[in-house]
């Protein structure tokens, strides 16, 4: 085996390795999943002031990564963030903040869920998405297996687009987007 890919494989073990231990130290499990939001496309009259998706969001951020909470400075700064989130191997969220207002009237609202009941026990290959609707926030878990289609085992496909899909069909009054969105809704109950 030639020298240099060897030294490639052991720094990439290395990395693995650290990224690992990191992870138990943090004391919360970190695993693959996603999540997201896109306010934007689905809820138009609303404007996402801040959100945070559990309390290791600043430790992920410590580590210059992004898509787990607001930009500390564009919340600051009052400008509305109209998508967001991450996938990877991230922590998974003990709760999940969403402060928000509804135009054109201004007002607004502000809601944190614990999720620590509502999760899976393992969050490998899941999506949590949320939607706000008015002053009601909806959050939904988006299992690993997309109906006909085989187990979702692969970290590069991305359950992400099935949300907002379903969603935009279950506005459009389709009775098995709705009941699909009603099953996989975790809040509110």
């Amino acid at each position: 085996m030639n020298t240099f890919v060897l030294r490639i494989l052991i720094f990439v073990v290395f990395i693995m390795l650290d990224f690992s231990i990191a992870g138990c130290a943090m004391g919360r499990e970190w695993v693959f999943h996603q999540f997201s939001f896109d306010a934007k496309n689905e809820s138009p009259n609303i404007q996402i002031l801040d959100w945070q998706y559990g309390e290791k969001s600043a430790e992920y951020d410590a580590m210059q990564q992004t898509g787990l909470r607001a930009s500390r400075s564009q919340v600051e700064a009052g400008i509305p963030d109209s998508a967001g989130g991450g996938a990877g191997v991230i922590p998974v969220g003990d709760f999940l903040y969403v402060k928000w207002r509804v135009m054109p009237g201004g007002e607004i609202f502000e809601d944190k869920v614990d999720l620590t009941k509502r999760l899976p026990k393992n969050m490998k290959f899941y999506a949590l998405h949320f939607v706000v609707d008015g002053p009601q926030l909806y959050i939904y878990l988006i299992p690993p297996t997309l109906p006909g289609v085989p187990p979702f085992n692969l970290p590069d496909i991305s359950p992400s687009v099935w949300p907002s899909f379903v969603y935009a069909k279950s506005r459009r009054g389709d009775k098995d987007a709705i009941e699909y969105m009603k099953k996989h809704q975790i809040y509110p109950n």
